[in-house]
């Protein structure tokens, strides 16, 4: 399904659709931590923005997050999140 090739792009591609999946992945699954701005929906191709909308639209329908969906799904989703660098890591202040 969608949210399975949402995923997969996010995770295997480097590339402006690739990004977009994975902002909006990460976004739904944890939209204080990742924002997505929709206008980046318009870098994605006819098919690849109907994957988007079927995503929202079925965690919307089923009342779930993404990483619900699948085994161990958490640490995909942070494994996503950190190889996207959505997370800089804060340096201390030295004392």
């Amino acid at each position: 399904g969608s949210l399975e090739i949402a995923l997969n792009w996010a995770l295997r591609h480097d590339n402006s659709g690739a990004r977009v999946f994975a902002t909006l992945l990460a976004s739904m699954y944890n939209g204080n931590r990742v924002k997505f701005d929709a206008s980046d929906l318009k870098l994605l191709d006819p098919a690849n923005f109907e994957h988007a909308i079927n995503c929202m639209r079925l965690c919307q329908e089923t009342l779930r997050e993404p990483h619900q969906f699948f085994k161990n799904g958490g640490q995909l989703f942070e494994r996503m999140i950190e190889q996207w660098g959505f997370e800089k890591k804060t340096r201390r202040a030295r004392s």
